[in-house]
């Protein structure tokens, strides 16, 4: 079993790198305003995959009936049903969305990007299945071969195309080979059913998980939306370059971190000393794994933007410490999360981010008011260091932490986070000087130095891993 998590986690890290490495080659291939364009193909699917959401796959693979033919036809109908609905709002709201952009000679690309939907629409669900007997192969062959047509085609597209077509196509091409190669590694025949117990177990497990996806949404997208609409469609480029540089490996760790520590947090007592212990130490390796992440991206960001982007993206250079802050408090954040769904306390991770969505808005205000995107990101860091506080508030007020056993860590953090931001504001990177080194960046290295050296869990995870390896042999 340990095998077949590894290879799912790193089946999910590919995907990540590969999404990332398409993004990278199209932005390459293109100018800046055209990337900006392509961006709001990527926050027109997120919005309609995560608005739309009702966890088809989670529930075959939590409910007892998983396995029935009758339950994955139900499913698979529903699906159907979602993807040709949301193709055909999306083809309807094709004009008001390019007008959003500002790009109302565009509203045939959003008619013809209506046909995603309606292609996820048709999976089969047989590679939801195998995963309930960890048969994880397949699921890998079809999310992995998908991926690799989307970077070989979004190349050829940028090199033939040389505009935002090639993202666009890329996607469609993508959304084909994922359905092809569903129903090619199935082994059931595709088809449908319509069972009204199995639509109420739906509906009941699917509507929490719609109204989360609208505030993962707003969390990660709602800045991008704001800034495609009230500044220009270049500014939206750069800026989805750099945040893609930053949240996709914020992502990939904090997937990695709940793989790794959610089964071993689980299977101990909440009211116990070491479930407590426990609960407090996988606290404080989240807070290391926040400060290597600001550190490394107030250190070297600049020079890995204009090595992956090119000097073109230059603008971009003075705010990716900015966003690897922002990003790293959102993966302090996991460590919460953790401890919250291991102790059956799920509600933590959305109050969190209810609390982070409330700051959209606030968002949308400075931007209107001249704020720029200097503001954007400023309240961006202010919502994500909010929703931390407000979820490790909630963990010590029902017991499952002691805030008291993590102030020596909490403090190391202070002083790690200040010394980032003095570097991002004393020592910031230009095109000439892509990597300042000096006292303020050896200070912030040491601190964090300093906080992994007084954070024993550290070690005991790295032995942890080590025994796992030994034995997964």
């Amino acid at each position: 079993m340990l095998k077949s998590i590894a290879s799912i986690g790193a089946n999910n890290a590919a995907v990540s790198v590969l999404g990332l490495a398409r993004n990278i080659l199209i932005a390459r291939l293109i100018s800046v305003e055209d990337f900006g364009i392509a961006s709001t193909f990527a926050i027109t699917l997120f919005l309609l995959e995560m608005s739309t959401d009702l966890g088809l796959n989670k529930l075959m693979l939590q409910d007892a009936e998983g396995r029935e033919p009758s339950f994955q036809a139900t499913l698979q109908a529903v699906q159907f049903l979602r993807g040709l609905v949301t193709g055909l709002i999306l083809f309807a709201a094709a004009g008001p969305i390019a007008s959003l952009f500002e790009v109302p000679h565009l509203v045939w690309a959003y008619q013809l990007f209506a046909i995603v939907p309606v292609l996820r629409g048709a999976l089969n669900f047989d590679i939801y299945r195998f995963q309930k007997d960890y048969r994880f192969s397949r699921f890998i062959a079809v999310d992995l071969g998908s991926q690799l047509v989307a970077v070989a085609s979004a190349v050829a597209f940028g090199l033939i195309l040389g505009d935002f077509r090639a993202m666009l196509y890329s996607i469609l091409l993508q959304q084909v080979a994922y359905l092809g190669l569903s129903q090619v590694v199935a082994e059931r025949r595709y088809a449908w059913a319509w069972d009204r117990q199995i639509l109420g177990r739906v509906q009941s497990f699917g509507w929490p998980l719609m109204i989360n996806g609208l505030l993962i949404f707003c969390i990660f997208h709602g800045d991008r939306v704001i800034l495609g609409s009230l500044e220009s469609l270049e500014d939206l480029g750069w800026f989805s370059a750099a945040l893609a540089v930053t949240m996709t490996p914020a992502q990939v760790t904090a997937t990695t971190l709940q793989s790794i520590l959610l089964p071993r947090l689980s299977a101990t007592s909440a009211g116990s000393e070491k479930g407590r212990e426990m609960a407090e130490g996988v606290l404080r390796l989240s807070l290391v794994a926040a400060a290597g992440f600001v550190v490394g991206y107030a250190a070297f960001g600049p020079l890995l933007i204009a090595v992956l982007y090119g000097i073109k993206y230059e603008v971009a250079l003075g705010f990716i410490g900015w966003l690897g802050l922002m990003h790293g408090l959102r993966l302090a954040r996991t460590g919460t999360s953790i401890v919250a769904i291991s102790r059956a306390r799920t509600r933590n991770p959305m109050q969190a981010n209810i609390v982070r969505a409330l700051f959209v808005p606030v968002v949308w205000f400075v931007v209107q008011s001249g704020g720029g995107i200097e503001g954007l990101v400023l309240v961006g860091i202010l919502g994500e260091l909010a929703a931390s506080l407000a979820s490790l508030y909630l963990l010590n007020r029902v017991f499952l932490v002691r805030v008291s056993a993590l102030l020596p860590s909490l403090g190391l953090m202070v002083l790690v986070l200040s010394s980032v931001v003095a570097v991002n504001l004393l020592a910031p990177s230009s095109r000439e000087h892509l990597f300042n080194f000096g006292f303020l960046h050896v200070l912030m290295l040491v601190l964090t130095g300093v906080l992994i050296w007084k954070t024993p869990e550290v070690r005991d995870l790295l032995s942890y891993l080590r025994t796992s390896k030994g034995k997964g042999r």
